[in-house]
């Protein structure tokens, strides 16, 4: 049966919430000089590149889920967004991923040009602004 995207959704922001809860943690224990700075900044690092993973993640889900029809956005049907619809369910991947290991899913463009091949105007992926994705962007290269 399908599911709601929203619960995608919802699983991520819980492990946003729980990276905050570690990264808040750590700012205590950093005031009371329990941790040294260098470890400190050892444990954003893998903070950060766990969220851009998990980020990452979300998109991939999303996409597969969407083009497979296992998620549905509230309100929309699937076929109404959907350009393609490949069969048999297995090939799905295999089309997509054209003959490569693995997708990069960002720089958000990259999920942008690839959702607009596969779903009517790129929606939901294209459904972001600029500014968003301009943000998205900073973070993905590391330039903030």
């Amino acid at each position: 049966m399908p599911q709601k995207a929203n619960k995608l959704l919802d699983k991520l922001k819980e492990k946003v919430r729980s990276k905050e809860l570690v990264r808040s943690k750590m700012e205590g224990l950093l005031a009371s000089q329990n941790i040294g700075e260098t470890d400190i900044l050892f444990i954003y690092d893998g903070l950060f590149l766990s969220l851009f993973t998990d980020f990452e993640k979300f998109l991939e889900d999303l996409f597969f889920g969407l083009i497979q029809g296992l998620i549905y956005i509230e309100g929309t049907n699937i076929n109404s967004i959907r350009k393609v619809k490949i069969s048999p369910q297995q090939q799905i991947e295999l089309v997509i991923l054209s003959g490569k290991d693995y997708l990069d899913w960002l720089p958000y463009n990259t999920t942008k040009k690839r959702a607009e091949i596969f779903f009517h105007n790129g929606y939901p992926f294209t459904r972001l602004d600029d500014n968003q994705i301009r943000v998205m962007g900073e973070y993905g290269t590391g330039s903030v």
